[in-house]
């Protein structure tokens, strides 16, 4: 066997490995029962730091969900249109950061917390940015 083709095999294999754990990762985060719906952590225009008002909620929530034992708290980030798609990209990520890791300040297992999606903002022409975008949702996973 080549080494082409050897290294070819390899790749395919690590690509599907990854796309399964991608997809386990996935299905651990839908359908979980969030009581009383989903969480919202709202954060101002283009910056991704929890304010004081988000760090006593997400307090309240870490200690919500170690009593209500839940099993893993996923994490979907989202920005508004403003900087630009890669970058509004990374806000999103650096404001999921923020919040797993107040979380896990206040007790929450940080290995409990999955960042399951970074959304893109919306890029309607003539749509009107809103602060809805500039968000953190979190849920409860399986």
């Amino acid at each position: 066997m080549s080494r082409t083709l050897v290294v070819s095999l390899a790749g395919a294999l690590l690509a599907t490995a990854l796309v399964t754990a991608a997809r386990a990762q996935d299905d651990r985060c839908t359908g979980g029962q969030t009581p009383g719906g989903v969480i919202i952590v709202q954060f101002d225009r283009g910056q991704a730091l929890v304010t004081q008002r988000a760090q006593r909620e997400l307090a309240a929530i870490a200690r919500k969900a170690i009593a209500q034992k839940a099993n893993l708290l996923c994490l979907d980030a989202f920005a508004d249109a403003f900087l630009g798609q890669e970058r509004d990209h990374q806000l999103a990520r650096a404001r999921a950061e923020a919040v797993a890791n107040e979380l896990a300040a206040n007790g929450y297992p940080r290995e409990k917390i999955i960042i399951h999606r970074i959304t893109d903002p919306k890029r309607v022409l003539g749509q009107k940015e809103t602060s809805a975008e500039r968000k953190v949702e979190i849920r409860y996973g399986r």
